[in-house]
């Protein structure tokens, strides 16, 4: 690696240069620590306005990149071949929202129900000018419209349930609130093919490759009802859902798959808390030539 600038007064910077620290800094990018040299290629800063945090792009030889590949492509259960992941962003989320997470988990333990904390993939849209992770060049983009940089900013937020991909199409119009089966929630599953059929509006060309976006997260469901049933009322779920403030008991609901004998396609899990889940990954993609996925809400 090359070798870091020391100024006048001894003092050692992250980067090889004044000119260099500055048209870093010009582009959104952070230094790479000196235990990372070789392991992420590249460290974005995020949004300028935002509480601090990094996305880094990890390369083969960071002890979480196969890990994470593995994960995408076990759980991927569409039949044909699989996709072929192209790039991995590990996101450090701002202190005081990684913070409230696990205090969240710890209430769940000191409940008795325990936190239950599983790693689950979640996709959504991009906004119309973005094209972050895809293109190695452009850093987290400020439009607020942007779930995708919104998510890696301030993390999940169920205001802005059912309002995303496939939330207007024909069969998500017969669902309650505009398709989302089990109310006003954040949705996740265990099935990467699962959370694909969500990222249509995360996928931008890259030098004439067809690249999409997704998260994997971290997800604490503490205690899940487990339903076989297409969908639920909001009135419902009122009754059911602790962070409804009604009485309810569960934090979590699951939806079983097909493969489990339930009416989904494939699982999926819905929790009620926005600090009940934090992106962790942001990984990119290319499936492969001629594959489709169904709609999310067909079955």
């Amino acid at each position: 690696r090359k070798p870091r600038w020391v100024d006048e007064r001894l003092v050692e910077h992250d980067f090889c240069g004044r000119s260099h620290a500055t048209a870093a800094k010009a582009r959104g990018l952070g230094a790479i620590p000196a235990h990372l040299s070789g392991k992420v290629s590249r460290v974005w800063k995020g949004r300028p306005e935002a509480q601090p945090y990094t996305l880094s792009v990890l390369t083969e030889q960071h002890a979480k990149f196969n890990g994470v590949v593995e994960q995408f492509l076990h759980a991927w259960r569409a039949p044909g071949r699989k996709p072929e992941v192209v790039r991995i962003m590990q996101i450090r989320n701002p202190d005081t929202v990684y913070k409230r997470y696990e205090e969240y988990k710890q209430r769940l333990e000191e409940s008795g129900c325990g936190a239950d904390e599983q790693r689950r993939f979640h996709a959504t849209r991009m906004g119309a000018g973005c094209a972050f992770g895809v293109d190695e060049e452009q850093p987290p983009c400020d439009d607020p419209a942007c779930a995708v940089c919104s998510i890696c900013s301030t993390s999940f937020n169920t205001r802005f349930s059912g309002t995303g991909p496939n939330s207007t199409n024909v069969v998500a119009a017969a669902l309650p609130v505009g398709g989302l089966r089990y109310g006003r929630g954040l949705y996740f599953s265990k099935h990467s093919n699962k959370s694909d059929s969500y990222a249509g509006e995360a996928q931008r060309d890259a030098a004439g490759r067809q690249l999409r976006v997704m998260f994997l997260c971290k997800v604490a469901q503490g205690r899940a009802l487990v339903t076989r049933r297409q969908f639920m009322e909001e009135e419902e779920i009122d009754q059911l859902v602790v962070a409804r403030g009604k009485g309810g008991q569960y934090n979590a609901l699951v939806g079983e798959g097909e493969e489990a004998g339930g009416p989904l396609n494939f699982h999926e899990v819905v929790v009620y808390a926005n600090k009940a889940a934090v992106p962790s990954y942001l990984l990119v993609y290319q499936l492969p030539d001629g594959s489709e996925q169904d709609s999310p809400a067909a079955a």
